[in-house]
């Protein structure tokens, strides 16, 4: 007895090695432990905790029940093309419908004119005279006993399409140019089967939506199957000792197309169940998240605009307030007493005359322009300008030495020095 080209005592050493490999996986896994601690226990939360916990708290509120889900999605459409296309593939390339050896019910050391008078008997009763051309040329290349293993193995793709196995070729008797050529055509499998999990569950912005975690996990998952497969196919082709059956149940291809139909099936339902079955507040769309972000920066410029037309309209109300145009005018009297105080002071004099400004005069401001609107020509021209830099030089030294005046106390005197 074998199963995948294994024989039961193959099996049984396997298991009896990993047996502690699994039970440490599984002991790991929470939900594993909690269904074996409860194995009947609800989810849902019991009409008797209900009504404790409302006696416990009576503010308690009662959340509203989740929507109805919706199945009309693009993923339903993405599924059943999914699907229609699997069983396609499925109905048209099982192996196990041109099979000749499970066709005919006979064992993999058939002689070869065994094998082809069975056949054609075979075709003989479905109406069909002669071999078709295919089947012809997969028994012509079926005439070892390594090539029948090979084929039971990796069946008929590497001996009808395998373009990589030339006469030439020395590892063709080995097998492992047909092992190539069958991994890399399983790897574009896989490949697309990954490719149908992300367009299926596509959408996960968030870290904690439910469609991105079964992404992660159905795409680990699918890898792990890959690698086992794969692992599988080439321990047979490398180590044929293992072998020990030669009868239908030694077809290991067969096996692993239907097992591998029907996972890729059950991958893909999976990632359209964990869209369908996720809670709506939880989907946000990386177009919703863009529409969001779009009318928040909106908001913002809105409020940007109305912050600099309040602005504009407090500055133009400002200044058309007489009282605050009167403490401007203030203020600036003040400075002006200040600066003549200052330049009556000795001191200040003697400092002035140090840093060369004893010729500046001690008028105040209104009264120096007053005298230069009133001068004309080239000499008042030089004069003005003359007047302007030694006040600028006067006004940036009495900021430097006088505090800021007040409003309250116009007269204040400054700080002897």
């Amino acid at each position: 007895m074998s199963f995948l080209g294994l024989s039961l005592v193959t099996w049984q050493t396997l298991l009896i090695i990993g047996f502690p490999l699994i039970y440490g996986s599984l002991s790991r896994i929470r939900s594993v432990l909690l269904f074996i601690r409860n194995p009947f226990k609800k989810k849902g939360p019991s009409s008797t905790e209900e009504k404790l916990s409302h006696t416990r708290n009576p503010h308690h509120q009662v959340l509203p029940p989740p929507p109805p889900r919706r199945y009309l999605r693009p993923q339903s459409f993405v599924l059943g093309l999914s699907l229609i296309i699997l069983v396609t593939r499925y109905v048209n390339h099982n192996p196990a419908q041109t099979n000749p050896f499970k066709l005919t019910k006979h064992l993999l050391n058939v002689p070869s004119t065994t094998l082809t008078s069975s056949m054609e008997r075979y075709y003989r009763l479905k109406g069909i005279d002669q071999l078709p051309y295919e089947q012809e040329r997969l028994i012509k290349k079926l005439n070892t006993l390594e090539s029948r293993m090979l084929y039971s193995t990796l069946g008929p793709i590497p001996f009808l399409e395998c373009s990589w196995c030339r006469p030439p070729s020395q590892a063709k008797s080995k097998g492992i140019d047909h092992l190539y050529f069958i991994l890399s055509r399983l790897i574009f499998q896989y490949g697309c089967l990954l490719f149908g999990i992300g367009v299926l569950t596509t959408g996960a912005s968030q870290a904690n939506m439910k469609r991105k975690i079964w992404r992660t996990r159905l795409t680990l998952t699918s890898i792990l199957c890959l690698v086992i497969e794969g692992s599988l196919l080439s321990v047979l082709v490398y180590i044929p000792a293992i072998i020990t059956s030669l009868d239908k149940r030694r077809m290991t291809w067969d096996t692993l197309f239907f097992l591998r139909s029907l996972f890729f099936a059950l991958v893909l339902g999976a990632a359209w169940w964990s869209v369908i079955s996720e809670p709506p507040k939880n989907f946000l769309s990386p177009t919703h998240k863009l529409g969001l972000s779009l009318n928040s920066l909106g908001v913002h410029l809105d409020g940007l605009v109305n912050r600099l037309r309040l602005t504009a309209l407090q500055r133009t109300t400002i200044m058309k307030d007489l009282h605050y145009r009167t403490q401007i005018n203030q203020f600036w009297e003040n400075v002006e007493n200040q600066s003549s105080l200052a330049s009556s002071n000795p001191s200040i004099k003697t400092i002035k005359d140090k840093m060369g400004l004893g010729n500046t005069t001690t008028t105040t401001l209104s009264d120096q322009i007053q005298k230069e609107e009133q001068d004309d020509g080239e000499d008042g021209q030089a004069r003005k300008v003359s007047n302007h830099q030694t006040r600028d030089q006067l006004r940036n030294w009495i900021d430097s030495v006088f505090p800021d005046p007040s409003f309250d106390d116009p007269t204040t005197t400054p700080i002897s020095l």
